[in-house]
């Protein structure tokens, strides 16, 4: 816990893209200071490279993940009721990528006992990029 606002400060710093990609997902922990730290949370996940993959410092290979991906696992962790309602426009947004399959995971354990997350579902399902993921809960019921 006390390492988290020295990683919030230098998650906002112009790092290589596997830094900052490390400090997010070192973030991703359900403790008050992350939660507490939501709006630069989103707003580092909005501004960051859209499906961009991570790059080495000199390499010119890029790697499956990308810093949304690893915001979007943080997001999921520091969600709360209060700050549902903005995960779930940001889910809801196809310009936001395919990070957006990764924020279904803070909805999908609420899915059975919230009828307004079930009626989320459905609408979402709709969406070709979440459609595969949502169809793949069925199967595990």
């Amino acid at each position: 816990p006390e390492a988290i606002p020295i990683l919030l400060k230098h998650l906002t710093r112009p790092y290589y893209d596997i830094v900052r990609y490390t400090i997010a997902r070192s973030l991703a922990v359900p403790e008050p200071a992350v939660r507490a730290a939501w709006p630069l949370l989103v707003e580092e996940y909005k501004k960051a490279p859209l499906n961009w993959g991570i790059r080495a410092p000199g390499g010119a290979k890029n790697f499956d993940l990308d810093i949304r991906d690893a915001l979007a696992c943080v997001l999921c962790v520091a969600v709360t009721p209060q700050t549902l309602p903005e995960l779930i426009e940001l889910l809801k947004d196809p310009a936001q990528g395919k990070s957006r399959i990764l924020l279904l995971d803070a909805i999908r354990r609420k899915r059975k006992r919230d009828p307004a997350i079930q009626q989320l579902l459905a609408e979402l399902v709709q969406d070709p990029q979440l459609a595969k993921e949502i169809n793949s809960w069925k199967k595990l019921s």
